[in-house]
């Protein structure tokens, strides 16, 4: 999912995420299903504020 697609809120949570384990949390509070590359990005230091390839996983 591109990050441009969250509402508001989802955006200002996925920024508030400091760990991977947090955003991988996000995802499954959101209802997200997390793809193997999906998980590689978050395990590989994503992080929504800098806008890493502008995804979040999905």
């Amino acid at each position: 999912m591109n990050f441009d697609d969250l509402t508001d809120e989802q955006k200002a949570k996925a920024q508030a995420c400091k760990t991977p384990e947090e955003m991988l949390a996000l995802a499954r509070e959101e209802g997200y299903e997390l793809s193997d590359a999906e998980l590689e990005g978050v395990a590989g230091g994503w992080c929504p504020a800098e806008g890493a390839n502008n995804t979040i996983i999905h």
